[in-house]
Order: C-alpha cells, then sequence, then structure tokens
C-alpha cells in the first residue's frame, strides 16, 4: 500500500516544501500579536504527548504568576470559528476534546478554539489580561509568530522511520526539525535509549520526559476510590479511541492490572450508546467469573472521559458501573534546565510587566 501512496506523498512533499520556502522567504505573511506565543506541536499526526507537554507548560507558567491561555484548532469538532471554552455547556462535538479536558482542568484560566491562530489569539486578548498564549498542534501552522516553538515526537515512532502522508503519517519532512527552538522527546520507558536521537537531531536542546499514570479516577463519586497500587492483578477491560492505543495499553500494563481485554478504536472516535453497552455487557460477563481475587473493572483514558461524561443516556451506567480513567502527566528526565531557561527567555517581556504591574 505504501508503495502504491508513495507518488501521493512526492505530491504533498512538494507542496509541502514550497509553503515552508514561501514562509522562509517572507513571501507568505506572518503575524506577531501582542503577547509572547509558545508553539507545541509535531512532525507527525497524532499520538507524541502534545496536549500533556502543553498541560506541563500551564503548571510551569502558574507557578510563575503569570495568566497563560490554551488555543488550539479543536480537531474534529464539528464548529466553525472562535469559541471561547465553557465546559459547562460546550461539548466534544462543539470543541473538540483536547480543548474541552484542558478547559476541565484549568478552569482558571482562558481556552479557546479557532482553525485561525492569528484570529484566535487577538480574540483571547482582546478579551481578557494574558501574558502567554500556548499554541497546542501548531508546528505547521507557521501564520502566527511565535517567541519559542517546541517540537515534540513520540521514542516509540521516531520520524526518521515514517514517511509522508498519505504512504505514513508525517505531515513534512524530517529535516524540518530544524524550525524548531527545541525538541522534546516522549516516552513511557525512562530507561530508552537517547543516544539514537541525540545522533539524528542536531544543534538543537533536546529535552526527554517520561509519561507517568498520576490518578485512576472513577467517573461518578458513587464509586469506590482506588489508588494505582489496587490495580495490580485486577481483572481490567480497557477501551481507548486515541491516536496510540498501544501506549494507553502499555501504560495499564505498567501498573501490572490484568488485562483481560482491550478494545481499540480510531482517534477522536464518538461513542455510541451501544458501544457502551456492549462493554458494560462484557464486564458482566467477567465480573460473573469466579476465577479473579478482585473484582473487574471498565477502564479507558481522560480524553475518552471528556468525550463520554455529558451524555445524559449513559449517566445511570456510569452510576451503577465501574467506569474509569486515568490521569496522566509528565516527567523530565533530562534538559529539564536547558527547557526552562527557554521558556524564560520567551517569556521575559511578560515576567517583566508582571512585576511591574505588582509594584504599582
Amino acid at each position: 500500500m505504501r508503495l502504491v501512496l508513495y507518488p501521493l506523498s512526492m505530491l504533498y512533499y512538494s507542496g509541502v516544501t514550497l509553503r515552508n520556502y514561501l514562509y522562509d522567504k517572507g513571501w507568505l505573511k506572518i503575524t506577531k500579536v501582542d503577547c509572547c506565543v509558545i508553539a507545541i506541536g509535531n512532525l507527525s499526526s497524532g499520538g507524541t504527548g502534545k496536549t500533556p507537554l502543553a498541560e506541563w507548560l500551564i503548571d510551569y507558567l502558574l507557578q510563575k504568576n503569570l495568566r497563560p491561555a490554551y488555543l488550539s484548532r479543536g480537531y474534529a469538532r464539528r464548529t466553525r470559528g472562535f469559541i471561547l471554552v465553557n465546559p459547562l455547556h460546550h461539548s466534544v462535538k462543539e470543541v473538540g476534546d483536547e480543548a474541552l479536558m484542558i478547559a476541565l482542568r484549568y478552569p482558571q484560566i482562558p481556552v479557546a478554539v479557532c482553525e485561525d491562530r492569528v484570529k484566535g489569539a487577538q480574540r483571547l486578548l482582546q478579551e481578557h489580561t494574558i501574558d502567554v498564549i500556548i499554541l497546542d498542534d501548531a508546528y505547521q501552522h507557521r501564520k502566527i509568530a511565535r517567541d519559542l516553538d517546541i517540537l515534540v515526537i513520540n521514542q516509540e515512532r521516531p520520524p526518521w522511520k515514517d514517511y509522508l502522508l498519505p504512504a505514513g503519517t508525517l505531515r513534512e519532512p524530517f529535516k524540518n526539525y530544524e524550525r524548531a527552538d527545541a525538541v522534546v522527546i516522549t516516552s513511557l520507558n525512562e530507561n530508552f535509549s537517547k543516544e539514537r536521537f541525540r545522533k539524528r537531531i542536531k544543534n538543537k536542546p533536546l529535552v526527554f520526559f517520561q509519561k507517568t499514570v498520576q490518578q485512576i479516577i472513577p467517573f461518578s463519586p458513587l464509586l469506590p476510590v482506588y489508588n494505582l497500587s489496587d490495580l495490580q492483578h485486577r481483572p481490567v477491560i480497557l477501551f481507548s479511541g486515541i491516536a496510540n492505543n498501544k501506549q494507553f495499553f502499555d501504560s495499564v500494563t505498567q501498573l501490572k492490572a490484568h488485562i483481560v481485554k482491550h478494545f481499540k478504536f480510531r482517534d477522536h472516535f464518538t461513542y455510541k450508546k451501544k458501544h457502551i453497552e456492549f462493554l458494560v455487557k462484557r464486564w458482566e460477563r467477567l465480573k460473573e467469573n469466579n476465577a479473579f481475587k478482585h473484582s473487574p473493572i471498565l477502564l479507558t483514558t481522560e480524553k475518552d472521559w471528556v468525550r463520554l461524561i455529558n451524555r445524559s443516556e449513559l449517566v445511570s451506567l456510569f452510576r451503577e458501573i465501574p467506569f474509569y480513567y486515568l490521569k496522566s502527566g509528565l516527567n523530565c528526565l533530562e534538559g529539564n534546565q536547558v527547557l526552562q531557561q527557554l521558556i524564560e527567555r520567551a517569556i521575559t517581556p511578560a515576567l517583566l510587566s508582571s512585576s511591574a504591574a505588582v509594584r504599582l
């Protein structure tokens, strides 16, 4: 199939190369907004850890007493234009799962979606007092100027082994990592080989993060609360609709749970009632099996949970059946000081103005 699609990838390569050339030469306009902008993105389509890095960055900026905002295009939403996300009123269909998840996690910051990042940033600045705008999934969105450009790569899917769309998953050639100010490598395993990335990626700061599971959280407050250690040897039925379903499976494996079955769906999958009822039936059959010491649970990702929580037709099921999700984060293994220095340099004007405001 790759051989069949390769000619189309060459056409895609020509288009991407021409577009980047026009931006590099200044023939396509790059707009600077009146605020520090930090962009996070990748070379491939999905599954590298961009949104967890955005959350790490939000936490860092809040610790600095700065006022960050989050802006994405709202992938897979069924709306267009600028929307300021309100998790009490908006659904995944309206704003996308990543933006809704960020809004739920950080109710104290403005979260917005807009396919045109320039217009989106300008609207945010008109309506809110903001020091730093974080652009999620914006490496290819060159229309807006950025003070710091961070490229994210999943160590399990090195881009030099991939192909351009549609033969592979690359949005642009691997060599285009040179446009980034820093390259972040994410992994589930802290002992992976970092040297192969140092050999491939030259003259760029490399930062290594480990993805870690932080909590297991019930869909309903009526369900029992578990610690991560309670998952050891517990029978679980997994279901997930994310870009890298294998990574979710591997995370649960590391927690030493007894994975009975993993139902995998495509990224940003829209669950219907029949899918959840099917999962419940599988759980009921498993519960009837007396071979297990611990009671079984249904387990998914935080991004899948966001797509399910506002479904009124499923509320009763989520109250009665043990549905849980894993909350994950990032832990910096190497390069933390370098990344912080780059961030500090980018946000220095915001820090200075913030200090001046405090003095006033």
